[in-house]
């Protein structure tokens, strides 16, 4: 068995109004790469309201901030999703990387020009 299996994992919430995307553990290039085929036909269904929560994420690198902006981007319904959770280490590279706004915690970044 390969272990990086066991270092993320995600869970696709369906049981409320919204669409939740709960993901758990290390976010690095080999889970990035394994979650995000079902992490972003997720993000583009037509259900209102995601939100992707990285409460319980440990460590993000730019490969999984790749798939944490992806997840971000704007739903063809024109409706931008929610981030919420992201603390510690993956908060920063979030922050460096302009994906969070470092006035407050769990804000998108304004986009550029606005």
């Amino acid at each position: 068995m390969d272990t990086t299996e066991l270092l993320a994992d995600a869970v696709v919430d369906t049981t409320g109004p919204g669409t939740v995307l709960r993901l758990r553990g290390e976010l690095d290039l080999c889970s990035a790469i394994r979650l995000a085929p079902a992490l972003l036909a997720a993000a583009r269904t037509d259900r209102p309201g995601l939100v992707v929560d990285l409460s319980r994420v440990t460590f993000c690198d730019s490969s999984g901030a790749r798939l944490v902006t992806c997840l971000l981007g704007r739903r063809p319904d024109g409706e931008l999703p929610h981030l919420r959770g992201a603390t510690g280490q993956p908060a920063r590279v979030l922050r460096l990387l302009g994906v969070l706004d470092p006035s407050g915690p769990d804000l998108p970044a304004p986009p550029p020009g606005s």
